[in-house]
């Protein structure tokens, strides 16, 4: 399985809403689950997903096998997918993000 650790700075020093979306909706619709049944373990977890309590893969993990759909192979696309999803906006910072995080 396909595990990482992104530390990020979303909407602050990069934004995620230049890039191709990957939440809830996008996630839903590749496990082939019902958008409201996952948003439902979804918003359950945030807390424990907030402060590390659950990882990514256990809240995908629960969700996948509460709605009879888990398999390694639907869990391991949905977690490279979105590991990418997260990564992509690093590839655009605009010009004046790295010498200013060096000065």
């Amino acid at each position: 399985m396909v595990k990482a650790v992104i530390f990020d700075m979303y909407e602050t020093l990069i934004t995620l809403y230049e890039s191709p979306l990957y939440f809830g909706t996008q996630m839903a619709l590749d496990a082939g689950i019902e958008e409201e049944n996952f948003q439902e373990l979804w918003r359950r977890t945030e807390v424990d997903r907030t402060i590390g309590k659950m990882t990514f893969e256990e809240v995908l993990e629960k969700i996948l096998k509460t709605n009879n759909c888990y398999s390694e192979t639907i869990m391991n696309f949905i977690v490279a997918k979105r590991i990418r999803r997260k990564e992509e906006p690093f590839e655009h910072l605009h010009k004046d993000i790295i010498p200013m995080l060096r000065e």
